[in-house]
């Protein structure tokens, strides 16, 4: 039984979809198993073997971000075979089956980078689809809710994870290999948990048009037939004249305020008496009504009985050049029936985002809001510490002992997981782009803190964790609603894409500075920097998130 079939819960986490759940509880088991080999990693190359900062950043660079390119290619699939559900499932089986490759690599750091780079491929291939089914699984005005729900369950098993490595090393008297072959044996447990409890959701297809099978049981769209009643006239895809109402026939709009049926082949359009006028999509006369009927619009060629001219508003055609985004609204009066200029583009009913030509990934890029998302997430990512360098900067900055250092990581999912609830329907609230914001200048303060004469370890593993709570779920709620259902996938790991390669290039920097400054100049050039692409965010940001 899947979770996703018992509807939402009643519980303090309401409104949340169960297939939501799910996923989280996926996340946990598997967040277990990876952050069991995270805790200890940072420690076992730089005292164990003895990597400098340099060498060091390489391989977390690697880890961070070498295989970013697959999560495109693994929302891309997703999206083309509309099998979101098994995509993600090929991500967490391949980082399963790498847990084992730590036993083979041993202290080969070749080895163990390749080991590495096999596990980021799993994580690269199935955040976007995992991305995409919460979304698509959640009601847009509560995604922020759904994913905060989503990184709260995934805290919990980062939060266990690094006592579960710790418990493991008092056990084995600190036998590594005992820690990977439990990672490989819970990250097993989490397919098998996303095989059974989690529901595929197929995303609706580009192209909405009336199949003939659909045609075939609509009676007002057949080509040439009329209904009794007093509904509209109707419409054929294939070109035919659609029927009237009310005993009309083909193409003539009756008595009694009918709407004129429409022609897309290009025949004149009937009209009622107090009713509409039928519309035509290439340009042939559109019949008005007598009284108090509307003219139709007409696209080119205007006939003796047409109704008024609907020319365009040179003021909107110059708003249209300017911001070709812009949700064009149908014609006032001809419910049912727009302009050709008026309808979505294929691919786009469910989405915000306009002019994506054939529906294709990278016409995602052309729309100007999700386009600044993507440059502003990976300009952000780009001067973004990781993890590993703030777990070793603190660690140096007041001298925590090697025993203690595999804990350090709970003071960031502590908080994590306090904050990301609230975050969330924060930002469900008043924003989205401003929590997203307001996480990178909680980790500014962190960074100054450790590079500075004051403060304290569990302040600045706690704002660590305040700025993952307010971006790691916030963005691809804000960015979601962006993206049509049958792209979801695709847009999200162009994003995500982004950012993963933009942290790789800042986990070599950080490392290269590192080793030609020492580490108090390296921490406060990156944070002045990252102050100021923080800065220009909140002043240039994406015009249409408005949530």
């Amino acid at each position: 039984m899947y979770l996703a079939s018992v509807g939402p819960l009643r519980t303090p986490l309401r409104r949340v979809p169960g297939n939501v759940v799910a996923l989280g509880i996926v996340s946990l088991v598997t967040d277990i198993s990876a952050e069991m080999v995270t805790a200890i990693l940072p420690l076992y190359l730089v005292f164990g073997l003895g990597l400098n900062p340099l060498q060091f950043g390489l391989l977390d660079g690697l880890y961070a971000g070498a295989t970013a390119v697959l999560r495109l290619v693994g929302g891309h699939v997703a999206d083309r075979w509309r099998r979101l559900k098994t995509v993600a499932g090929v991500g967490y089986a391949l980082s399963a089956i790498s847990k084992l490759g730590f036993l083979a690599a041993g202290s080969t750091v070749p080895a163990i980078g390749a080991v590495l780079a096999v596990d980021r491929a799993g994580k690269g291939i199935r955040t976007a689809p995992r991305d995409a089914l919460i979304s698509l699984s959640s009601d847009p005005a509560t995604l922020g809710r759904s994913f905060g729900v989503h990184r709260a369950l995934d805290t919990i098993g980062a939060f266990l994870g690094p006592l579960a490595a710790t418990l493991v090393l008092w056990t084995s008297l600190n036998n590594y290999n005992a820690i990977f072959i439990t990672s490989f044996s819970l990250a097993t447990c989490a397919v098998l948990l996303l095989t059974t409890f989690v529901r595929d959701h197929t995303p609706k297809p580009a192209d909405h048009t009336t199949s003939k099978a659909e045609a075939a049981n609509l009676p007002h769209v057949r080509a040439g037939e009329s209904r009794s009643g007093a509904g509209p006239g109707g419409c054929t895809p294939d070109g035919a004249v659609g029927g009237s109402a009310r005993g009309g026939v083909v193409g003539v709009g009756a008595p009694g305020g009918g709407v004129g049926g429409c022609t897309p082949g290009g025949a004149v359009g009937g009209s009622a008496p107090g009713g509409v006028g039928g519309c035509t999509r290439d340009g042939a006369v559109v019949g008005s009504a007598p009284g108090r009927g509307v003219g139709g619009r007409r696209r080119a060629a205007v006939g003796p009985q047409a109704g008024p001219e609907l020319r365009p508003d040179p003021q909107r055609r110059r708003k249209l050049r300017l911001w070709p985004n812009r949700r064009r609204r149908p014609v006032d009066g001809l419910p049912g029936h727009s302009s050709a200029a008026a309808q979505p583009e294929p691919g786009l009913a469910a989405g915000r985002c306009g002019e994506v030509g054939k529906g294709s990934v990278l016409g995602l890029l052309r729309d100007a809001d999700f386009r600044r998302c993507c440059i502003w997430a990976a300009a952000l990512g780009l001067f973004t510490i990781t993890d590993s360098f703030v777990y070793l900067a603190v660690q140096r900055r007041w001298d925590i002992g090697t025993s203690l250092f595999p804990l350090l990581p709970l003071g960031t999912a502590g908080t994590f997981l306090l904050l990301a609830i609230p975050l969330g329907r924060l930002g469900d609230r008043v924003g989205r782009w401003k929590v997203f914001l307001g996480g990178h200048l909680a980790l500014i303060v962190a960074l100054l803190l450790v590079s500075g004469p004051v403060g304290t370890w569990w302040l600045v593993l706690a704002l660590h964790g305040a700025f993952y709570a307010a971006t790691d779920g916030v963005l691809p709620a804000a960015v979601g609603p962006l993206l049509p259902e049958n792209l979801r996938a695709s847009g999200l790991a162009v994003l995500q894409t982004g950012q993963a390669l933009a942290r790789m290039a800042a986990a070599v920097g950080v490392g290269l500075l590192w080793t030609l400054w020492d580490l108090r100049p390296a921490l406060l050039a990156i944070t002045v920097a990252l102050l100021a692409v923080t800065i220009a965010a909140a002043i240039f940001k994406p015009l249409e998130v408005r949530r």
